[in-house]
Order: structure tokens, then sequence, then C-alpha cells
């Protein structure tokens, strides 16, 4: 490992300045028996104690027929696993939708953070809230990412602390400017590693749970993976059934709901149709009386 620059530090030594084969920086004092800060190093830190650092988080897929009472159980849900909401969206039927009689079925999406103890709890419950169509679970372990980052930020804050001192003792402008500039390269690095830490501390301590509840009129059922031919002709026929319902039910409801809009059209119809027909009515009398006349 070569020097990039060397310049003066205490009184009978000599302060050298490199770049480590990983990009890092280092300092190197050599006096005596030498001293060297060390570099941060690619490497996980080995503590087998500590404890493994995993990020859970569960995305689920939620039907209900009583949208409402679900959506109060999340927040009940939430509440009693001391967890909050981190965002949430609900959407239901608008004014064209309902003008037309159309049905527009709700939906809601929300993001639970939850502490880490009580995750497997709330997991649980997501059946109390509908019936659950998708769930996706995942375990993310950083701990050796985590150990990695750690490390560094003890390495740059024992550089900082090295290079205040170097910065004290420096004797000139040259020396100071340098040193600053490496000080604030540090100071940087120690920011963006404290950074790091603190969003996987917040992603750890708190699991997310992503929740989409969808409000529908029949529940999904079940698939059967082999159907008899009889099950087959039994699951159509209904299946047709539900649909002519629904489609008998919509036109009744959009007849009944364009009355008032079509009432006052059929009313103006019927008087210009009376009106057209009482005078025609008195135009082939007159036409009548007029030829009587003359005969």
């Amino acid at each position: 490992m070569e020097p990039a620059a060397a310049y003066g530090g205490y009184s009978g030594s000599e302060y050298d300045y490199g770049e480590a084969a990983d990009g890092d920086y280092y300092y190197a004092k050599e006096s005596g028996e030498g001293e060297m800060l060390p570099p941060v190093s690619g490497s996980p830190a080995a503590n087998a104690d500590a404890m493994d650092k995993i990020i859970y988080s569960v995305s689920a897929e939620i039907e209900t027929l009583e949208f409402d009472k679900s959506v109060e159980d999340v927040y009940r849900l939430v509440t009693l696993y001391s967890g909050f909401i981190e965002s949430s969206s609900i959407t239901g039927t608008d004014y064209y939708t309902s003008f037309y009689s159309s049905k527009s079925y709700r939906e809601a999406s929300f993001t639970i953070r939850v502490p880490r103890e009580n995750y497997k709890s709330v997991y649980g419950g997501l059946s109390g809230l509908g019936n659950v169509t998708y769930a996706y679970e995942n375990a993310e372990n950083i701990t050796m990412r985590y150990n990695d980052t750690e490390s560094r930020l003890k390495t740059y804050r024992t550089e900082e602390e090295r290079l205040l001192a170097m910065l004290e003792k420096a004797e000139n402008v040259e020396d100071m400017i340098m040193v600053e500039e490496r000080l604030g390269e540090v100071r940087y690095n120690i920011e963006s590693v404290t950074s790091q830490l603190l969003n996987w501390d917040s992603k750890i301590n708190y699991s997310t749970v992503s929740i989409h509840l969808r409000e529908v009129n029949e529940l999904t059922r079940e698939t059967v993976i082999s159907k008899t031919f009889g099950q087959e002709v039994a699951e159509g026929l209904t299946d047709s059934l539900e649909w002519l319902g629904d489609a008998c039910k919509n036109i009744v409801v959009f007849i009944v709901s364009a009355l008032p809009v079509l009432v006052l059209p059929a009313a103006i119809a019927v008087i210009v149709i009376l009106i057209v027909r009482r005078h025609s009515k008195k135009k082939k009398a007159k036409k009548a009386a007029e030829q009587e006349a003359k005969q």
C-alpha cells in the first residue's frame, strides 16, 4: 500500500495519507513503532452473541361482505397490538356510478407497522378481517450487512477522533486543509451509515403488514381440483342463473331510477299529440262545413 502524499505532523515524525485497495482512505504515523488507522473493512463483524437482524413483512389480499366492519376491525387490530398505520386509502362509489345505478364496490389499502414481537399475532388475525385470498410473507435476514455497517461506523468514528487530534497538531495550512478535507468525507460517511442503521432498526423493530381490502357481493369459492360432469353442469347452471338474476335486477333498477327523468318528456309528448289531434279535427270539420256550404 503506497501512500499518496506525505505531510508534516508531530515534531520529529511524519504522517502519510493514502488510499486502500478497496477505495477507503487511511492515515499512518511513521515514528518509532508506527501507527496506522485501520481501513474500512468489507468483512462482516464477528459477533456470535448478537441477535439476528430480521425484517418481517407480509402482504395480503382480503375479501369482505361487510366492508365497514372490516375497516373498523383493521383499526382495532392495530390498536390491540400497539401498532400504527403508516398509510391508508379508501375508495368508494362515485356520483356517476350511483346515478346510473351501477354497483361500485369499495376498496381500502393499509400499510401497518407493528412491534416485531406482535407480528405473528397480527398475521394470524388477518383471517378475522374477511376471506384471505392471497398472502405473501417475507423474512429478510440482514444480520451480516447490519454488523458490517456497524463495524464501518465504529471505524469511521475512530478515524474522526484521530483526524481531530491530527488537526490540532498540524503545523501549516497545507496540512490543515488536507486533514479537513478527509474529515469532511469521514463525517459524511458517518451520517450516511448512521442513517442506514436507523432505517434498518425501524424496519427490524416494527414489522410491515400491507393489507388490500375489497368489498365483494360474494366471497371467492374454494377451487375444486377435480370436478365431475354433474358438478360442472350444476356450477355452470348456478352461475348462469345468478347472472340472469343480476341482469334482471339491474334492468328493473335502471327503469325505476330513470322514471323521474322520463316522466316530464313523456308528459310533454302527450300534450303535443293531443294538441295536434285537436287542431287536425277542427281543420277537418271546417273543411267539411265549407264543402257543404258550396253544395
